[in-house]
């Protein structure tokens, strides 16, 4: 059986998800563990199931990422600030994406991850202050700003052999190399 992977709708209706989920699993642990402590631990749950979901789509080992979500997590327990640990995060998102699932020369790595994590960072800490809402708009808005990886910066020659895109994104591509050519 062939699985087709749609990694742009599927990181945005995970970015919807996680948003969504973000204030309950914030409301459930809170009462049992320190704020600072559930806010990592939620932020180290996305982007643990959003690392599997990228080395489903490269076709890696799920192993490869044991490493950097190991360190994470501890980085989680530390008593260090939210922001750091934001910073962290978006450190081991890109090892991850950039370094273990999609390898690409440093130039195109140092490129793509500024840009996407430091816009997502941006979007999250705008909405970060003094409500938790803002944060789940802040964690929904991070991972719109994550899908543009896989318009600007998956070579041609993954998207077609790992990546299948659904009938609109083949169709779009087409008609931009129709324009372009």
């Amino acid at each position: 059986m062939k699985l087709n992977h749609y990694p742009i709708r599927s990181t945005i209706l995970f970015g919807l998800f996680a948003g969504l989920a973000f204030i309950p699993l914030n409301i459930l642990f809170v009462f049992v563990l320190p704020w600072s402590i559930t806010y990592a631990i939620i932020i180290w749950f996305y982007i643990s199931i959003y690392s599997l979901l990228l080395t489903r789509w490269s076709g890696k080992s799920p192993q490869a990422i044991f490493l950097p979500l190991v360190l994470l997590l501890a980085a989680a327990f530390v008593n260090i600030s939210t922001d750091v640990f934001l910073l962290f995060a978006l450190g081991v998102l890109s090892w991850v994406r950039s370094g273990i699932c999609f390898e690409k020369t440093l130039l195109k790595t140092a490129a793509a991850e500024l840009i996407l994590c430091l816009g997502g960072g941006m979007l999250v800490a705008f909405f970060a202050p003094h409500f938790t809402g803002k944060l789940a708009v802040g964690i929904w808005l991070f991972f719109l700003v994550q899908s543009l990886y896989f318009i600007l910066f998956v070579p041609k020659e993954t998207e077609r052999d790992t990546i299948h895109q659904d009938i609109f994104e083949r169709a779009g591509s087409r008609a931009e190399d129709i324009l372009s050519g």
